[in-house]
């Protein structure tokens, strides 16, 4: 039965000082920015919600993230996507309700920001939000609560 390594594991078992690999991989700063919207009857299908600017170079983890709400109504009000200003669901692309009360874990986009971490740019540092409302309107000053989780190297 043969033992393999990780890229980690094969830098770290190196007796070299210089090829000891990126501490970032074991020690990078986790991070959590908590962004809350607060409702108007004006939101519709297909607002986007500015939710956070991260800094340059931080690594969103969307299976770390979550999303909260009060209860806005409307029905099939939603968070349909969850990406930036180039992948609109970068980090998911699976919908989260928020018409009823309830916190829900984001599911990641496992091919494009699980898989493969992408560190944020200067054009795609913001994160946001997609709406979506099948018919009715959202109840206002209901909140709708954004933890988003990064790594910052």
């Amino acid at each position: 039965m043969a033992t393999v390594k990780t890229d980690v594991a094969t830098a770290q078992s190196s007796s070299n000082p210089r090829d000891r690999g990126d501490g970032n991989k074991v020690t990078g700063d986790l991070r959590i920015a908590e962004a809350v919207y607060t409702t108007t009857t004006a939101l519709a299908a297909n607002d986007v919600i500015d939710v956070v600017t991260l800094p340059v170079g931080a690594i969103v983890l969307p299976e770390r993230s979550w999303v909260a709400s009060e209860g806005t109504g409307g029905t099939g009000t939603a968070i349909a996507k969850l990406g930036d200003a180039l992948d609109d669901d970068r980090y998911s692309a699976t919908s989260v309700a928020i018409a009823s009360a309830a916190s829900s874990a984001v599911t990641a986009a496992a091919a494009t920001s699980v898989v493969v971490r992408t560190p944020v740019t200067k054009d795609t540092a913001t994160v946001k939000a997609t709406v979506a409302l099948s018919s009715g309107t959202v109840t206002a000053g209901k909140v709708v609560r954004f933890s988003i989780a990064y790594l910052l190297p």
